[in-house]
């Protein structure tokens, strides 16, 4: 115990010393992620079935293959993927929107959650196929109209 006690008091020590010669600072800013996706808190059904909802995204270049980012929608005991499309990773943020006709409208005016996740495929998966990488996901509720 008076070892392990010895070993994380020279740790901060040495943590200590470095900060004063660097002049860093103990509290640093966040860092701003290179992958963010977002939902809107607002989405649209229509009585005809179709569901709308929005948001927006950034992803960093760079990577091999493409990077796609879908939607889920989940109210009560359903939950119904809404859309999947390509993005545009190039460090900036862009908006996306999703529609799907939901089958039986089963999704009413009220309050769902949304999921969004963003992910790439990368072509080095076992045996030649693409394996998925999750780059980030985000998720909300949001007050379908």
């Amino acid at each position: 115990m008076r070892v392990r006690f010895a070993l994380a008091a020279g740790v901060l020590a040495t943590a200590t010393a470095a900060t004063a010669l660097t002049g860093a600072t103990a509290t640093a800013a966040p860092a701003r992620s290179a992958n963010v996706v977002s939902v809107d808190r607002q989405g649209k059904a229509a009585k005809s079935g179709e569901v709308s909802v929005s948001g927006s995204y950034r992803c960093a270049r760079g990577g091999s293959g493409p990077v796609f980012l879908g939607s889920t929608l989940v109210q009560q005991d359903r939950s119904v993927g809404i859309g999947g499309t390509r993005v545009v990773c190039d460090g900036r943020t862009h908006r996306w929107t999703h529609r799907s006709l939901v089958k039986q409208n089963s999704f009413k005016a009220g309050t769902v959650r949304v999921e969004a996740v963003l992910v790439r495929l990368a072509p080095d998966g076992p045996l030649g196929l693409p394996l998925p990488v999750f780059l980030t996901r985000g998720g909300r509720s949001v007050s379908l109209r």
